[in-house]
């Protein structure tokens, strides 16, 4: 028995016509729409099994809206019947008189969305929903677009026609579903955007415009708990415009404790509308999160494979003298490269990755113990590196010249940070070191011109720029700030403790400090004045060279502190003074003119009563 939608317009009243110019193609209606409207759904929907079950029809549900268009006006229409009726009324919730361009024919859009919209020519604009939701034997609610339309203005009749076909997905095992992803292997659009082209007595067809997506996330809300065996799989139903998979397509489930399962087809697979494509049942089993103990997971931005030592490989070293197991594969698939081994990773060795240059990301397994020396070194893509609880030591110039390197997070695990640890990541604006931390080698933060916080045990109280390493009792960290105040707990300034810190303008030094190491303000091309307390004994080479706009030294000591080569030098063809005033206690101008390395400078030195 044919079941037919009985669309009760009451009246649609012309109201008034406003005065348009000529190039407007259709007039503009002023429209009184009636209050309800019934809807049912296309006999032949039915009987094509669109549902889930054989024979049986699609239902509504209750609080279902949908858009009805007699002109191309959206207005909004919510169903008052029962969730499993295959007929009933939709009442108005639009209030107002609309004003819209007549149409030929009367349109409906399930599910309402206010973004939709009705061209002149009765084209739909509408987004395909990206995230469905999961429905137990059934695909959710608003996720099974439809259009009806009218044979012309006086056809009262509406039948209801899928835009869409089914993908059935039947899963099986030990796991608790949180979400699947659906995505093409060719990259086809499945999701957002799309124009849906409603012919009487045909099918609609669907076009995806450009800034559609790519995948459908379904999601499964506080999780599914899967069937054990294959006989009692659990149904998962994505709504997928008319497609075909070229290369096959992937999906991906997510379980409730964030690990994930990936199966593949490269089979080409075709999605028609209004018919159900089943899968075979499948066992899923999540891995960890994270590498299992024999793989390093990776990205990098050309997405092709990475191999370690492809830039550098010092003195030779095998792969198992490296990371403690030799490597078995190297492949990069779905985004994502896998080293795989042939036993536990214990290490990330000595210039493992140095040069890798399009290495954006890695995962490092739990099994992985330290990064040695220069395992990163000029990595200057890498974004992102997840470092496990295991790792207790970061080597010496580990992750030198990362450039690309805005943050990491430095687990409680580790208990030595080597020297130059982080140099010349200039785009590292901050960092936390654990207070597991024991001991911190010299300059490991040298050159990180951006780097704007610090904390950690490290770090002074007062100090969101400097570390002061407790070990040392140096500062051994660059600098972004334009003035700092060094704190009273410091006694030396560690070697290129500020050394290009171009923006610094302005630093006071407390008469606890007895020692300026060497280079400790190399290169800080805005500093203009410095005082040097009287309780400093020493200056290294090169502490101040390279501050060309240094015009004034005011030095307290009266005993000329231990110099050091260019301390006040520049390079420009050859070492030349900066030309700065160096003011000295009056009674010790001689002592200083004199006095090694100070005597390079001594047409500069002028007495001065402090």
């Amino acid at each position: 028995m044919k079941r037919f939608l009985l669309l009760a317009i009451t009246t649609i009243v012309m109201v008034g016509c406003s005065n348009f110019a000529e190039q407007d193609a259709l007039p503009s209606k002023v429209v009184g729409t009636p209050d309800t409207i019934y809807a049912t759904f296309d006999k032949a929907e039915a009987d094509s099994r669109t549902y889930v079950e054989q024979g049986k029809y699609l239902r509504w549900n209750e609080g279902d809206e949908i858009s009805f268009f007699p002109v191309t006006y959206n207005m909004q229409y919510r169903f008052k019947g029962k969730t499993g009726d295959n007929n009933g009324a939709f009442e108005k919730i639009t209030t107002d008189l609309v004003t819209g361009n007549e149409l030929k024919n009367n349109y409906a859009v399930y599910p309402y969305k206010a973004s939709t919209a009705m061209s002149d020519e009765g084209i739909i604009s509408f987004e395909l929903p990206a995230v469905q939701h999961y429905a137990e034997n059934s695909f959710g609610v608003g996720a099974n677009t439809m259009v009806a339309i009218t044979s012309g203005k006086d056809d009262n009749i509406l039948r209801f026609k899928n835009c869409g076909g089914y993908l059935k997905l039947q899963l099986y095992g030990d796991a608790t579903v949180k979400s699947i992803e659906l995505k093409g292997n060719n990259g086809e659009k499945i999701a957002g955007a799309s124009t849906i082209t409603a012919v009487y007595g045909g099918e609609p067809s669907v076009a995806m415009a450009d800034s559609a997506t790519t995948s459908i996330i379904l999601d499964c809300g506080d999780g599914v708990a899967l069937g054990a065996t294959a006989d009692a799989a659990t149904a998962f139903w994505f709504v997928v415009p008319p497609t075909t998979f070229e290369n096959g397509f992937t999906v991906t489930v997510t379980n409730t404790e964030g690990a994930i399962f990936e199966k593949s087809t490269s089979n080409t697979t075709t999605i028609d509308r209004n018919t159900i494509q089943p899968m075979a049942e499948v066992e899923v089993k999540c891995s960890p999160v994270g590498p299992a103990n024999n793989e390093i997971w990776y990205t990098s931005s050309s997405g092709e494979i990475v191999t370690p030592y492809s830039g550098y490989n010092n003195n030779n070293a095998t792969a198992l003298q490296t990371f403690g197991a030799n490597i078995v594969s190297n492949t990069y698939k779905n985004g994502m490269g896998v080293i795989t081994f042939d036993a536990p990773v214990t290490s990330i060795g000595d210039w493992a990755f140095s040069y890798c240059e399009s290495l954006t990301s890695v995962t490092i397994p739990n099994s992985v113990t330290s990064i040695e020396r220069y395992a990163f070194d000029c990595c200057t893509s890498l974004t992102s590196v997840a470092i496990p609880n295991s790792v207790t030591l970061i080597g010496d110039y580990a992750f030198d010249c990362c450039t690309s390197l805005t943050s990491i997070t430095i687990p409680d695990s580790i208990t030595s940070i080597g020297a130059g640890a982080f140099r010349r990541c200039t785009s590292l604006t901050s960092i936390t070191i654990p207070d597991s931390v024991t001991s911190i080698g010299e300059d490991p933060f040298i050159w990180c011109s951006s780097l704007e916080a610090f904390y950690g045990k490290f770090a002074s109280s007062d100090n969101r720029c400097l570390i002061v390493n407790e070990v040392l009792n140096s500062f051994a960290i660059g600098c972004g700030a334009t003035e700092y105040t060094i704190p009273n707990s410091v006694t030396s300034i560690g070697s290129s403790a500020f050394s290009g810190c171009t923006s610094l303008t302005s630093v006071t030094i407390p008469d606890s400090v007895t020692s300026i190491r060497d280079y400790a303000f190399y290169g800080c091309r805005s500093l203009t004045s410095i005082t040097i307390p009287d309780s400093v004994t020493s200056i290294g080479w090169g502490a101040f060279e390279d501050c060309t706009s240094l015009k004034e030294v005011y030095c307290k000591p009266t005993t000329p502190p231990t110099g050091g080569c260019y301390m006040f030098s520049y390079y420009n063809s050859g070492y030349k003074t900066i030309g700065c005033k160096i003011y000295v206690p009056t009674e010790s101008v001689e002592a200083y003119k004199t006095a090694e390395y100070w005597s390079d400078y001594a047409s500069y030195i002028v007495g001065y009563d402090f």
